[in-house]
């Protein structure tokens, strides 16, 4: 792996950790704010008006974003900018125009008789905005402008408290605080569509008179993403609240609201695993498109290395402290959400590699497996799903969930490992669980406890953080060379691609 490839990775997922970071807090900051001014009735509401954004959104964009990113990346690897320009331009205008179609047919459903026909309206909306905001977010991923990125998320974040707020302070019910919603969706398209703009869209070409891109790439593009969208619809399934409709059907809107919220803050932390994903996909499939799996493969040792490096530790602080988090956060009302929370989180710790794994798969255009294999969890989720979530409401949501996800993941990592050749860092691993297990063992002992103030919790957190460490130094998991790539990285200037010039 090349020295301008790592540091190019390195940089990516700083600044996606920037982004990450602000989105993070903002979130459980406005989601707190609904939540406490809506109560866990009409936030079931809420939460069901999200979900159904979060779904139909899927039929929005058909597996473009991702197409934007690969294929915008990829040929910008092989040095070939000019179509990865065009590319990118052509397929932003089939988003906009597909997503425009999806929303005007969701908002037929407004003269259906439904006491939810004001929030299938205002969804409809909405799912054209996600979507369009999800397509731009995906282009300027393909230039690998992470540092946009994150500086945008900052504006968006104020946008969306100051949003958010104004309709707490006016006591706005459900329709008032998805009007909020949309309103700071509608600050991110903006911000999103300038930096796109200026890095895509306005530049001159080069040569005078290009030629346009040959019909053999549209039909990679078309089947890539017919694939991709297959897979996300199984991803809506397995990965993002298929469980929000039948306990709808088989429960009470409370324990949507606690499911919701629950599976909203193990999002959030799933996000920062994601981090990677995002970011590994365009350096995956520039790799790919310059010398095959040769450069891959080390980019997908590290990955998974430092990955669960992260994401371990902070799953099993999350499961020690969920509780005092949410009744601090949420209030008293909310504390059935706990246990779905924990179970949540906990399985994170493994199921968070996935995003090491799929962007691989799909950025060497093996994705088939994914949809093979997620066909087989998505109907094993369902099962479950109609099993659980009857008798045991939320909790038997975050049980189905889960289980699917976990045996997901252990398929995947199988075929992953396989297919680039290398064994799974069993060490590694059982010494980064071991390490996280020691740390933060007097965090969850003091999470516990009734009369444990934020600042003892916030002390033993430094001294468990200092701790693990120390193990992990000690056992020769992070040394030297570990700084080395990291300082390197991100004190070094590393350009993310040659400036892209588009008719």
């Amino acid at each position: 792996m090349s020295h301008d490839t790592a540091n190019r990775a390195v940089r990516n997922v700083f600044f996606s950790g920037i982004r990450l970071s602000v989105s993070m807090g903002s979130t459980i900051c406005t989601s707190a704010i609904v939540a406490r001014t809506l109560g866990p009735a009409n936030m079931g509401v809420y939460g069901y008006a999200m979900w159904l954004v979060g779904t139909l959104g899927i039929l929005a964009n058909i597996g473009l974003p991702a197409a934007l990113t690969k294929y915008i990346s990829e040929y910008v690897g092989r040095g070939d900018t000019v179509t990865a320009a065009q590319l990118g331009k052509r397929l932003l205008f089939m988003q906009l125009a597909l997503a425009a179609g999806v929303s005007g047919l969701t908002a037929c459903f407004v003269f259906i008789r439904s006491p939810y026909r004001s929030v299938i309206g205002l969804a409809a909306v909405m799912l054209f905005a996600q979507a369009l905001q999800q397509s731009l977010g995906a282009a300027l991923a393909g230039v690998q402008r992470f540092d946009r990125m994150a500086l945008i998320s900052i504006y968006v974040a104020l946008a969306s408290l100051a949003s958010i707020g104004v309709a707490a302070v006016l006591h706005a019910g459900v329709m008032g605080m998805l009007w909020a919603t949309l309103a700071g969706l509608s600050v991110t398209i903006w911000l999103y569509y300038r930096a796109v703009d200026e890095f895509l869209l306005k530049l001159s070409p080069r040569p005078p008179n290009p030629s346009p891109p040959a019909p053999d790439i549209f039909r990679r593009i078309r089947k890539f993403s017919l694939t991709i969208s297959y897979i996300l619809l199984l991803d809506a399934i397995v990965w993002q609240r298929s469980e929000v409709l039948f306990l709808k059907w088989y429960s009470t809107l409370p324990q949507i609201a606690f499911y919701t919220l629950a599976y909203s803050i193990a999002s959030k932390l799933s996000d920062v695993a994601s981090t990677f994903s995002s970011t590994l996909l365009p350096i995956y499939s520039e790799s790919y498109g310059r010398s095959g799996l040769r450069d891959v493969r080390p980019v997908f040792e590290n990955a998974l290395k430092y990955l669960q490096m992260l994401m371990v530790p902070l799953c099993l602080l999350g499961v020690a402290i969920a509780k005092p988090m949410v009744q601090l956060i949420y209030g008293q009302n909310f504390l059935p959400l706990v246990l779905p929370l924990q179970f949540l989180i906990l399985t994170q710790a493994f199921t968070s590699t996935g995003v090491v794994q799929s962007p691989l798969v799909v950025g060497t255009e093996k994705q088939s497996f994914i949809a093979k294999w997620g066909t087989v969890v998505a109907a094993l989720n369902i099962a479950l799903d109609l099993i659980l979530i009857p008798r045991q409401g939320a909790l038997g949501a975050a049980a189905a969930n889960c289980i699917a996800q976990f045996i997901g993941v252990l398929g995947g990592t199988f075929y992953t490992i396989r297919l680039v050749g290398i064994s799974f860092p069993w060490k590694t691993t059982g010494t980064i669980y071991a390490a996280a297990a020691i740390a933060l063992a007097p965090v969850a002992y003091l999470g516990n406890r009734t009369h444990s103030g934020i600042a003892v919790l916030v002390a033993f957190l430094a001294v468990g953080t200092l701790l693990y460490l120390g193990l992990l130094v000690v056992a020769g998991q992070f040394g030297r060379r570990d700084l080395g790539v990291l300082k390197q990285a991100l004190l070094t200037k590393v350009y993310p691609a040659e400036p892209l010039e588009v008719v």
